[in-house]
């Protein structure tokens, strides 16, 4: 942040916080063109000079002379380098000493030849720095930074009494900041920022009355910011911005009159900001993002007339944004995303001449945009998304000229779209997505929008109508999405000729043959056609698309065999629900990145081809409801990251692989962030839903309705991370597998209309997770478990096994069939469902451990109480 112009660095903080990994990638042109088009702000802070004192380029001086004890320290701090690799320092020998005023990097007084700057910034040195610095007696200038430098910063710094500039930043320096450097009462720049240096900052800095510029941000330093930094009259900026510090920013840096900057964000800090910033009057930039600052913005920030960026996202800040911001003539940035902020957006912001940002998302904010917005003719970026904003789009937005990105997503605008907005010609971001109430048609005006990247209008339902060709003459447009709206008719042939890298178009009803050009987009990389009313085969242009990732072709009406060349680059197929037929495709053999491939519910025939065994990534294979035969192989064990695997409802035959210990996407139920953006439909308890993404906390095996036989392996208990296991409908025998208590997180056990014989363990009464159990037409014998989840089941889960299957929910078993329990054991039972029971181990459904949205597709209404309910 600190080494680029201070407005690119403020919009990559921003943009990186913004509305979906998908906008971030575009936001890099936008900071590239910032950059190359930008005004570089506070000149000072670009380490140029220091009021014009201190030099702090690479000097190109030249002379000779000496001076003993310079050479000396120079020549230490030389053997302290354990790497040059530019050989910037081959000319600092001994041999030389009498030439130290020409070595590359030094400065030397004309007239005493004593020492006087060290510049070597970006040299890519290695190694620490040498203590022997400190008998640079006359040293004013240091600068070690963007280099590869360790250890610890020298005490011995401490004694450079006419040291002016220290810069230390960019390094691999670790430890405190020495006490001793307060003893340089001359320094007016300190720079030791992006390095890995902890401790406290040192209080006895509020001595160095000279001092203008603290630059410490990029480290783990912790503690508190000292209240003694208000003695620093000459401050001008504070940059202590991503460290652990904590407590609240202090109040008496009200009173630094000459503060300019103050950068603290990614920090822990709490508490109200200070109003009394507000005294600050030269004050142009306020960053305290990504704390956890709470109360309200001080109303007399409207005071500061010289404020350009105000950035206070991602904190706890309440109540409502102070309509006196609009006296801040000057303000040229308002970032204030993520935070609790209510009421409306202040009409009179309008009134900001100089307004280019204003980003206002996720909040709690309701009532209209306001219209007046459009008087601020030198706005390029409006962030309002995933708000409670009501109201039509205001039509006036279509007069900004210089608009280049607009987020709306995720409010409740009604109306239509208005086809003002493609007046807007610099737009390059257009989403508008996740707003139901919006209605009409895609305005063809749209087409206007020659410079637009990025269009996405998905989750519309009351948008309706065609996709306008017009569409197709924004050249430039990489990523379209439509989905989930009610698009009918076809897709417009100019779309084709786009440079597209993401067509999503799911979820309409789009009726059109799946044509041969959707795969003449040589750069597309996800398409997504999914649930629409697409007919025909697979094109075998389709191995034409070499950068496709994603593939999703599911609910449609597509059928035909698939013995076309896909992508090798396809990472995700998703064709579920359609009528394909025949063996599965010879050329998946190629495509050795895939993670997900599911065509369940098709009419595919043959074996598992034995190409499968080299996807290595393969997370998700579900090939359920189709006409599969042959056994499952061994080497299906061999996919190490395999967490979801339904091949239910085939016709395989065999026994179930022995060694499943080496399915280590099972073992350990993972709930990361990590997910395939990929819906697919599971079955549970019975019935089918439907998940918008997949995670790896999704464990499930589904090998049910099959014609499976032997006994089910004991390896199975290996499995200590498996949510469903659906075993039912087939011709297994033998016991159920103790092992089973095993599998801590298992929510669902599934293994009836079997053969099986035999008691059901006690070690099942363990499972502490089980939300649905299901042994009935078995031949299972002997008393049923009790305590735990076991107490919770009803009859339903234990039909048609022989009468000697006993205890509750059934009847009593024989007193000589009964095994004893303890008081303590039972005692011991009870404490495990206090302590460890959730509402999904009481039987509530699959929601929350499932970590996505799902929707029931079939079910009782009693089944869609306990499902919705666990999601609370």
């Amino acid at each position: 942040m600190e080494e680029k112009p201070m407005e690119v660095a403020i919009l990559l903080y921003l943009i990186c916080l913004s509305i979906s990994i998908t906008s971030a990638t575009a936001a890099l042109d936008y900071i590239n063109s910032s950059y190359s088009h930008g005004d570089n702000k506070l000149d000072d802070l670009r380490g140029h000079k220091i009021n014009g004192k201190f030099l702090v380029e690479e000097p190109k001086w030249s002379g000779g002379g000496s001076d003993k004890k310079d050479v000396e320290a120079l020549l230490s701090f030389r053997k302290a380098i354990t790497n040059d690799p530019t050989q910037f320092l081959s000319g600092w020998t001994a041999d030389n000493a009498d030439k130290v005023c020409s070595w590359n990097g030094i400065w030397c007084r004309s007239r005493t030849k004593r020492v006087v700057s060290i510049i070597l910034p970006n040299k890519g040195l290695e190694g620490t720095i040498s203590p022997s610095l400190g008998d640079l007696s006359l040293l004013r200038t240091l600068n070690l930074s963007r280099n590869n430098l360790t250890g610890r910063i020298p005490e011995q710094l401490g004694e450079l009494k006419v040291l002016g500039s220290l810069d230390l930043s960019r390094n691999l320096l670790w430890g405190s900041i020495p006490i001793t450097l307060a003893n340089c009462t001359l320094l007016q720049w300190i720079r030791l920022s992006c390095n890995k240096l902890t401790g406290n900052i040192p209080t006895e800095f509020g001595g160095l009355a000279k001092l203008e510029h603290l630059r410490l941000s990029n480290n783990t330093l912790g503690g508190s910011i000292p209240t003694s930094l208000s003695n620093c009259t000459s401050l001008q900026g504070i940059s202590i911005a991503y460290n652990n510090l904590r407590s609240s920013i202090p109040s008496v840096l009200g009173s630094i009159k000459n503060l300019q900057y103050i950068f603290l964000d990614g920090n822990f800090l709490s508490g109200p900001i200070p109003s009394s910033l507000s005294n600050c009057s030269q004050l142009s930039d306020i960053e305290v993002s990504g704390n956890n600052l709470s109360g309200s913005i001080p109303t007399e920030f409207g005071g500061l007339a010289k404020l350009e960026f105000l950035l206070l996202s991602n904190n706890r800040l309440g109540r409502s944004i102070p309509s006196s911001l609009s006296n801040c003539t000057s303000l040229r940035f308002i970032s204030i995303g993520y935070n609790n902020l209510t009421g409306s957006i202040p009409s009179v912001l309008g009134l900001m001449k100089n307004l280019k940002y204003i980003y206002l998302e996720g909040n709690s904010l309701t009532g209209y945009i306001p219209p007046s917005l459009s008087n601020c003719s030198q706005l390029s970026f409006i962030a309002l998304s995933h708000n409670s904003l009501t109201g039509s789009i205001p039509q006036e937005l279509g007069s900004l000229q210089q608009l280049d990105r607009l987020y709306l997503q995720s409010n409740r605008f009604e109306n239509r779209i208005p086809p003002d907005l493609g007046n807007c010609s610099s737009m390059n971001i257009l989403f508008l997505g996740d707003n139901p109430l919006l209605s009409g048609k895609i305005p063809p005006e749209l087409g206007n929008l020659r410079e637009l990247h990025q269009l996405s209008m998905y989750g519309q339902p009351k948008v309706e109508g065609s996709i306008p060709p017009e569409i197709g003459n924004c050249s430039r447009l990489l990523w379209l999405d439509l989905g989930w709206s009610r698009i009918t008719g076809r897709v417009p042939s100019s779309i084709f000729n786009l440079p597209l890298s993401t067509l999503a178009l799911e979820g309409n009803q789009i009726e059109d043959r799946l044509e041969e050009s959707f795969f003449n987009i040589t750069m597309l990389e996800y398409l997504d056609l999914s649930f629409n009313r697409f007919y025909g085969t697979v094109p075998k242009s389709i191995n034409k698309s070499t950068s496709l990732t994603k593939l999703s072709l599911s609910n449609n009406s597509l059928h035909g065999n698939l013995q076309v060349k896909f992508p090798h680059s396809l990472e995700i197929i998703s064709a579920h629900s359609n009528n394909f037929s025949g063996d599965l495709p010879a050329s998946l053999a190629n495509c050795r990145n895939l993670q997900h491939l599911d065509f369940r519910k098709n009419r595919l025939t043959g074996e598992l081809p034995g190409y499968v065994a080299n996807f290595q990534e393969l997370r998700v294979l579900s090939l359920g409801y189709n006409l599969l035969e042959g056994g499952i192989p061994a080497w299906i064990t061999n996919l190490t990251y395999l967490h979801l695997l339904d091949l239910s409802n085939n016709k395989f035959v065999g026994n179930i692989p022995s060694h499943l210990q080496t399915l280590q996407g099972f073992v350990a139920a993972k709930v990361t962030e990590s997910k395939i953006n990929q819906d697919m439909t599971i079955a549970a308890k019975g019935n089918e839903y439907r998940l918008e993404y997949v995670i790896e906390a999704n464990t499930i095996l589904d090998l049910s309705n099959n014609h499976l036989s032997g006994e089910i392996p004991e390896s199975i208990g290996s499995l200590t991370g498996l949510r469903l296991l659906n075993l039912s409908g087939n011709l297994l025998e033998g016991k159920l597998p103790p092992s089973l208590g095993n599998i801590s997180t298992l929510e669902q056990l599934d293994v009836s209309r079997n053969a099986l014989s035999g008691g059901i363990p006690q070690d099942l009464s363990k499972l502490t997770m089980l939300a649905s159990l299901n042994v009935s037409f078995n031949r299972l014998c002997g008393m049923i478990p009790s305590g735990t989840q076991f107490d919770t089941f009803n009859e339903t889960s234990f039909l048609e096994n022989p009468p000697c299957l006993c205890g509750r929910p059934l009847q009593k078993c024989q007193q000589s069939n009964k095994t004893s329990t303890t008081g303590e054991e039972k005692r011991s039972l009870l404490s495990i469902v206090e302590e460890r029971v959730s509402l999904i181990a009481l039987g509530l459904g699959f929601g929350i451990s499932f970590g996505g949205t799902i929707s029931l597709i079939s079910g009782s209404d009693k089944v869609k109480h306990l499902l919705h309910g666990s999601q609370g």
